[in-house]
């Protein structure tokens, strides 16, 4: 497989104004797709786990419309059904665990002396619960890994509402 270049990375983003990576995470790992762009702005860059890559291009470049050029959605966490059969939640991650997912935007930030940070785009496994909750299915944790802060964790876990 094809691994962008940052110098492929940097005319997607000029063109564009994002560019959308896939790693198939090695022989028998996930698809991992995430966003490469939305630092430019001051924003987050995206990431999504264990879809595939068609599924998940059109909502990220949706979500950078949205919230870059047409300035329709409030940058930040949000919940939307738009995509798919099924909510779908984009939520604050932890950079570090992020990052071990999305190496092209690491690489390309790290030429310029940048850290992005990242929003998970978080789907539920069939009873409704997302990789955070108690009751999220097993067999989709490795799929799938929960990449909020551990800070919103421990919030959360004494019944206070966090972002």
């Amino acid at each position: 497989m094809h691994q962008a270049t940052p110098a492929e990375i940097y005319q997607l983003i000029q063109r564009y104004g994002v560019a959308v990576l896939r790693d198939c995470g090695g022989q028998d790992g996930y698809v991992r797709t995430f966003t490469c762009g939305f630092t430019e702005h001051g924003l987050p860059e995206l990431i999504c786990l264990g879809l595939p890559t068609g599924h998940v291009i059109a909502p990220m470049n949706q979500t950078f419309h949205d919230m870059v050029i047409s300035k329709t959605r409030k940058p930040g966490p949000f919940e939307t059904d738009d995509w798919f059969s099924m909510t779908m939640k984009v939520v604050n991650a932890d950079r570090e665990e992020a990052a071990k997912y999305a190496f092209g935007t690491e690489h390309y930030y790290r030429l310029r002396g940048l850290k992005p940070e990242y929003m998970q785009m978080a789907w539920s496994d069939a009873e409704g619960n997302f990789p955070w909750e108690e009751g999220f299915a097993e067999k989709y944790r490795e799929q799938q890994p929960n990449l909020r802060p551990k800070v919103y964790l421990a919030v959360s876990n004494n019944n206070v509402s966090a972002a």
